[in-house]
């Protein structure tokens, strides 16, 4: 069950799935709620975001922006492969829907 708890006004709210990537230098935040977020906030916005992850995601590169998550088994986890043909993305899971 969520608690409800005071949030401030925001002029900008992301809702989607943050993503784990997968990286040669271990696990990362990256995805477009993730991206949109730390961008927004750049431009001086007031940043919120509502998302579903798993308790060991970190979402340190969040810190300063409110993030509601809905618990998961998952998080959502992209592992990219960089080729001299491109990148071949591989998702090994897919967080709980965000109803």
């Amino acid at each position: 069950m969520f608690s409800l708890v005071p949030l401030e006004p925001v002029d900008y709210l992301v809702i989607g799935h943050v993503a784990q990537d997968i990286s040669a230098d271990g696990p990362r935040l990256g995805g477009t709620v993730t991206f949109a977020a730390l961008t927004a906030r750049a431009l001086g916005l007031r940043v919120g975001v509502i998302t579903s992850t798993s308790a060991e995601t970190s979402l340190v590169a969040l810190d300063g922006i409110p993030v509601i998550s809905i618990p998961s088994q998952h998080s959502t986890t992209f592992e990219n492969i960089y080729t001299e043909d491109g990148r071949e993305q591989i998702l090994h899971h897919h967080a709980a829907q965000i109803d």
